[in-house]
């Protein structure tokens, strides 16, 4: 019981939990959003222009500077090039 000092009376808390069969605390589920409602995260690739969800973030030109590109101009720009450095992988 917690006593509330803004009022002249006792609050009682009650606290559920959602228990699986191990009595593991089980965490709220998201509500699940209509993918109408939902934004596309696409990225345009540097070297094609085109919007893919998944870019690589490379540097493959002198002086280096960070780019996204899509998987097909990631294999054509890494090959044989010495400017070449892979720094992640951008996914929806």
């Amino acid at each position: 019981m917690i006593r509330d000092t803004n009022f002249d009376c006792d609050v009682i808390l009650t606290v559920h939990f959602l228990l699986d069969q191990k009595n593991t605390v089980l965490k709220p589920n998201k509500p699940n959003k209509n993918t109408a409602d939902m934004k596309t995260r696409d990225k345009q690739c540097e070297a094609c222009k085109t919007a893919f969800p998944t870019m690589y973030r490379i540097q493959y030109t002198t002086p280096k500077m960070w780019v996204f590109v899509c998987e097909q101009c990631l294999l054509r720009l890494k090959k044989d090039n010495p400017a070449y450095t892979y720094g992640g992988t951008w996914k929806l």
